[in-house]
């Protein structure tokens, strides 16, 4: 006797409570936490270079040295400058861990857009600050201090100078995700790429506010921030509408084809319709009892009629009762007369 395969069972997917979703986050967030400590514990052993980086734009515009004005000015300077240089270093490591506690909720077309997402939103954040140190920096410390005269000289303060540094640094690179959010809430159907072309001048006003928020109260650096923004938001928009477009071509190939139509019509190849039946969507009782319907008479529909040219039973009896001979007896060859 052959032997029943054994029917495999199939378990299903498990899933995670609210309880282990929370406990997964705190996993993640310690995990970033502990990253970000590592990495600004090894920035200090090298926090002198990094103080001397950082004077850099300050040399280009003419202030070969800053002073501190507290005794722990200059230690808690070395400790900003190492915690913000880790966590700049340990950023995408941070970020990706954060992608991955959030990925096994996306589905997979919208993996596909929130992966690259994702990459190009980091590398516009570092070119923001690297545009800001490298570029703005030098230009607006000679613009602060062009207004020295002789009874009037700069005196920059260390904790000042870094404070006013990395304010400047995170707004550029906050403010170059405009992009990425733009290109987001176009793919999401948010909003309409033509909408916000058109609505350019008000762009304009919302950018030069935030900017102003965001800058040191100079006008040189917020129309340094305000300009490549107002750039990226109109980069941005065209781009949303290539996406848009881009889109639209992907649900029309993916719609399914209407069926093919007949050429010559339902009737026939000619294209006009057909003689109707008067009892195609009748049942037999209902098309045999109508009005028109032979050897009845109108308004009797409890039973169907006959065929034309049939005798029953009932048109017997009545013929006899009128007098009238059966047409189907046979006669009586004894009687002559009739």
């Amino acid at each position: 006797m052959s032997e029943t395969p054994a029917v495999r069972e199939e378990t299903p997917p498990e899933t995670m409570s609210v309880l282990d979703h929370l406990d997964e986050l705190r996993r993640t967030i310690i995990w970033a936490v502990a990253l970000a400590a590592l990495a600004a514990i090894a920035a200090w052993f090298v926090s002198d270079q990094i103080v001397d980086t950082l004077l850099r734009p300050a040399r280009l515009a003419g202030q070969s040295s800053l002073y501190f004005h507290a005794p722990m000015e200059a230690f808690m300077l070395k400790l900003k400058a190492a915690g913000s240089v880790g966590l700049l270093l340990v950023f995408p490591l941070i970020l990706y861990k954060i992608y991955g506690f959030v990925l096994p909720g996306l589905f997979p077309r919208e993996r596909r857009v929130v992966t690259p997402l994702l990459v190009a939103a980091t590398g516009l954040f570092y070119v923001g600050v690297g545009f800001c140190f490298f570029v703005l920096m030098p230009m607006v410390i000679r613009f602060a201090v062009s207004f020295a005269t002789d009874s009037l000289q700069p005196l920059l303060s260390a904790g000042y100078y870094f404070d006013f540094a990395a304010k400047l640094c995170l707004a550029f690179g906050i403010l170059f995700e405009l992009p990425m959010v733009i290109f987001a809430l176009s793919w999401a159907g948010v909003v309409e790429p033509r909408t916000l072309l058109r609505g350019w001048r008000y762009a304009l006003v919302a950018i030069a506010t935030v900017s102003a928020v965001l800058t040191p109260p100079d006008p040189l650096s917020q129309v340094m921030l305000a300009g490549p923004v107002m750039v990226l938001y109109l980069g941005s928009v065209l781009v949303a509408m290539l996406v848009r477009r881009r889109r639209r071509s992907e649900v029309v190939d993916e719609s399914p084809p209407e069926p093919p139509e007949d050429p010559g019509g339902p009737s026939g190849a000619d294209g006009s319709d057909g003689p109707e039946d008067p009892g195609a969507g009748d049942s037999p009782r209902e098309a045999a009892s109508g009005p028109d319907a032979e050897g009845g008479s109108e308004g009797d529909s409890s039973w169907p009629r006959p065929a034309s040219g049939t005798v029953t039973r009932r048109d017997r009896h009545e013929g006899s009762e009128a007098g009238e001979e059966d047409p189907q007896m046979p006669k009586d060859p004894t009687d002559g007369g009739n």
